[in-house]
Parts: structure tokens; sequence; C-alpha cells
């Protein structure tokens, strides 16, 4: 439970921190700390799942998350709440 509850907290202040001090930064800069987290979180799936003694669980459930996240339109909505929250941040 605490490894949740640090994630969410550190999810909340990057985020923060991203949409008032990411504007800042050039749009280069910002593409290239995607590609870097990108890179770094391939890697660390990729060793993890190299670790795994079942890997058909971990094909199970990718794919259970995406035919789930498809049923749902969970992209359609997170794109509907990032716009909300552009417009409540522009408007302070």
């Amino acid at each position: 439970m605490i490894g949740t509850i640090i994630n969410f907290v550190t999810i909340v202040v990057g985020s923060a921190a991203g949409a008032f001090l990411g504007g800042r930064f050039s749009r280069r800069l910002q593409q290239m700390v995607v590609a870097i987290l990108g890179l770094f979180l391939l890697g660390y799936g990729l060793s993890l799942f190299l670790k795994t003694e079942n890997s058909l669980i971990v094909l199970a459930a990718l794919l259970m998350g995406g035919l789930t996240g498809e049923a749902l339109r969970l992209e359609h909505w997170l794109e509907q709440l990032g716009v909300w929250l552009e417009k409540k941040v522009a408007s302070t």
C-alpha cells in the first residue's frame, strides 16, 4: 500500500512540475526528456519481463488491459481530461 501512495504522490508532483515548468523549456528539450524516459522504462520493463517465470501471465495482462482500455475508450476520456485541465490551468 505504501508503494501505491508513493507512486501517486510522485505522479502528482511530477505532473504539477511539468505543468508549471514545462513551458520554460524548449520543445526540443521536452522531446528529449520524454524519449529518455521512454527508453528507460522500456529497458526497465524488459528487465522485469526477463525475470518473470511465466511470460504468458504478462501477455494475458497486457491483452486484458488493452482490450479493457479500448472497450472503455480510456484514451478518449484521458484526452478530454487533459483538454479540461489545460483550460483550467490556462485560466488561472
